[in-house]
């Protein structure tokens, strides 16, 4: 039985891509555990694919994976520096 075990869950948004007038941001959630206990410690990560982001003449919106609307108000929860990285694209 594993005597300490952590679970870190954080979103981030990708390298934006940029073509003629559409800018694309990937937002990704990004999960790490881990456990340390007698027979020794392990790590797991993993990187999934939740949103793009596209901002273009129309404004900005965003879409999940099967193309579905996402909030930005969710996301701003989920990323909080987002306005930042908005700006900056």
């Amino acid at each position: 039985m594993p005597d300490k075990e952590s679970h870190h869950e954080t979103w981030r948004v990708g390298e934006s891509i940029t073509a003629v007038n559409i800018t694309l941001l990937p937002v990704e959630k990004v999960l790490i555990r881990s456990s340390k206990g007698d027979a020794g410690t392990w790590v797991q990560a993993s990187k999934e694919p939740f949103a793009i982001i596209i901002r273009d003449d129309k404004g900005v919106r965003a879409l999940d994976m099967c193309a579905n609307s996402v909030s930005l108000e969710e996301l701003h929860q989920k990323i909080p520096d987002l306005d930042a990285l908005l700006a900056s694209t």
